[in-house]
């Protein structure tokens, strides 16, 4: 399949690992969504030789583990999704190195640890949600860098502290959703004087 461009095999009932040898899949495939099966196991590291890749799509799987330090390889990768999985282990701060994506999507999983403020170099950005995880620590200052953000989810996590005066820089954001933490401090009027486009 040396001319595979796109990959879809979602919404079926496939099950077992990801097999390592799509790894093999180097030089042309550009979109691999394997979200809605009954996939299980670990996510192979193999999969960051897939350096063309511009969607990767695992969600609503049974996967386990880490993300892969690896996926930093990844640096076309414009949408990430790993929703609705059993990963768990903390977010690596290779996560940064994947200046082209424009969604991340880790929600209902399992991660722990803090946010890494990695996440401040996403400078393409549009939608980070991490909702749903067992995430502590405070939001970082560095998210307020992320000047295209439109939506950022963070609810039903463990994180505490005053938000950060830096998200008030977020003019593009329309939805922030921190519901179900443990955050605490006054709520600053200045930080959504500047926000124009919450709705």
């Amino acid at each position: 399949l040396t001319s595979l461009r796109t990959l879809d095999l979602s919404a079926n009932d496939m099950y077992g690992s990801i097999p390592s040898e799509l790894g093999m899949l180097t030089s042309t495939l550009e979109t691999m969504n394997l979200s809605s099966n009954r996939l299980s196991a670990s996510i192979p590291s193999a999969l960051s030789n897939c350096t063309a890749l511009r969607t990767l799509s695992l969600a609503q799987n049974e996967l386990v583990g880490p993300i892969p330090v690896v996926f930093s390889n990844l640096t076309r990768l414009e949408e990430l999704d790993l929703a609705f999985n059993r990963l768990s282990g903390s977010l690596p701060n290779a996560l940064g190195e994947l200046r082209s994506v424009r969604a991340l999507r880790l929600a209902a999983n399992g991660f722990n640890g803090t946010l890494p403020e990695s996440l401040g170099r996403l400078v393409n950005l549009r939608v980070l949600d991490i909702g749903a995880n067992a995430l502590t620590g405070r939001v970082p200052d560095a998210l307020g860098a992320l000047e295209h953000l439109e939506t950022l989810v963070l609810r039903e996590n463990g994180i505490s502290g005053s938000l950060p005066s830096g998200l008030g820089d977020l003019h593009r954001l329309s939805v922030l959703d921190l519901e179900r933490n443990v955050l605490s401090g006054p709520l600053p009027s200045s930080l959504f004087a500047t926000m124009d486009a919450l709705v």
